[in-house]
């Protein structure tokens, strides 16, 4: 998934790689961390009557640590994890410069191309998709 979050700077969005796991057995999900990392959130019950599920995450960086690995593997997934790691290398290659704290506004073709990285996304994680 690519992650849309808004800045602190009004009108202003950025956007992160995010890959999540979701189980029942919490385990299950101990053992894939220990292999690959991540953090591993605390269960909730989402509704009464409903079993507590685990959640683990990978945010950032840690995304392609998870995706190099598992990639050649994916079959229903794949173009979703294709185009994160286009994401992740497009990010790398995006410098960010600093005026003091806070860093400066990205150019808007780099800004539009982070917007339709998020679109597609958005797009092949559609229901219904075949």
């Amino acid at each position: 998934m690519i992650a849309k979050f808004r800045a602190s700077s009004p009108g202003k969005w950025y956007y992160r790689a995010r890959a999540s796991l979701d189980n029942v057995d919490g385990q299950v999900l101990r053992e894939i961390q220990r292999t690959y990392g991540g953090i591993l959130f605390k269960p909730r019950r989402r509704k009464s009557g409903w079993r507590v599920v685990y959640k683990l995450v990978w945010t950032g960086d840690r995304t392609k640590r998870l995706l190099d690995p598992i990639f050649p593997h994916l079959r229903v997934k794949r173009k979703q994890g294709e185009l994160l790691l286009r994401f992740i290398q497009h990010r790398s290659q995006t410098s960010m410069k600093r005026i003091g704290t806070r860093a400066s506004p990205l150019p808007d073709r780099v800004t539009a191309l982070r917007d339709g990285f998020h679109a597609r996304m958005h797009e092949l994680n559609a229901k219904g998709q075949p």
